[in-house]
């Protein structure tokens, strides 16, 4: 092989991997996947999925356990959700947070709604590469470990109609077998 055929493969590989489709990688529990050290504070139910450390979490069971304990009894003002005195509405998910608690449990609730987006995971792109395996003539295409095989092509014209970007140059056809197209993301 001259240097101008390595160096023309060279740029292909890669400018096939400057186009390689980029996809997001999955997250354990969807968009709301918290970073690691908070869980979802779940203070107005399952669906409440602002990220806060464990032991707020905690302190907002608590505080839903003691809810009708802090209302004042008979209602007040505010119906049949006023707060004794000395607690307040926690408005952790506003409007309809009517749990009693002390104003520094309200104030916190505001601050980690405050902060809420940069407690969640962001996605991390990955780029899918792909490249032909297998040897010219006698073609014996095989992927290794952690590649997955997703074609088989034995000359030029059917690798063409692969739709894999950055896949690089097939090569030589092959005389008998096929050289497999073997993918990963990175």
């Amino acid at each position: 092989m001259t240097i101008r055929t390595t160096l023309m493969l060279i740029g292909m590989t890669l400018l096939g991997l400057a186009f390689a489709p980029q996809v997001p990688l999955a997250q354990s529990f969807g968009p709301d996947t918290c970073v690691q050290g908070f869980v979802w504070r779940e203070a107005c139910g399952r669906g409440d999925h602002v990220c806060v450390t464990p032991d707020i979490r905690t302190q907002a069971q608590l505080d839903n356990a003691q809810a009708d304990a802090r209302r004042q009894p008979g209602g007040g003002p505010s119906g049949p959700d006023t707060c004794r005195q000395g607690f307040v509405w926690r408005d952790a998910c506003v409007p309809f947070d009517h749990v009693c608690v002390p104003v520094s449990t309200r104030t916190r609730a505001a601050d980690d709604n405050r902060h809420a987006a940069e407690r969640r995971q962001r996605p991390q792109l990955v780029v899918k590469v792909c490249q032909w395996r297998g040897t010219a003539p006698f073609c014996n295409g095989d992927c290794p470990e952690g590649w997955s095989k997703e074609w088989n092509a034995s000359d030029d014209f059917h690798a063409k109609n692969v739709p894999a970007p950055g896949a690089g140059n097939f090569g030589q056809s092959c005389v008998t077998g096929t050289k497999a197209l073997c993918c990963r993301f990175q």
